[in-house]
């Protein structure tokens, strides 16, 4: 089942962030992959590294933003959490798990206004 989603998952996210070139995206989808496989393993450092390293190739995607800014509050870095929790929100207003994951930390930083 879990591969049924992650197969799917280079379709959801080509309809994210910018168009890039062929080579682009699939150096884009290896290091997202790779993040994610990180990420299954408890490896939340390494994944840490290469969602940056999708993050340089496309910044304006809320996904990886998001993962970032997750990964940074796991590790309780609330600087950087804030600022790529709050780029992925402004990327992607809409979807609420970004939405919720920025309300649940912008309370938790005591910056309620922002909640």
């Amino acid at each position: 089942m879990l591969w049924v989603a992650l197969l799917a998952l280079p379709v959801f996210l080509q309809g994210q962030g910018k168009e890039l070139s062929e080579k682009e995206q699939q150096k884009f989808d290896y290091y997202f992959f790779e993040a994610e496989r990180y990420k299954t393993i408890d490896r939340k450092d390494l994944a840490l590294q290469v969602y940056l390293e999708c993050y340089k190739i496309d910044e304006t995607n809320p996904t990886v933003a998001f993962e970032i800014g997750r990964l940074y509050v796991g590790m309780s870095d609330a600087n950087n959490a804030k600022r790529f929790l709050s780029a992925a929100y402004e990327l992607d207003s809409k979807n609420e798990w970004i939405a919720q994951e920025y309300a649940n930390f912008s309370i938790k930083i005591g910056d309620y206004e922002t909640a």
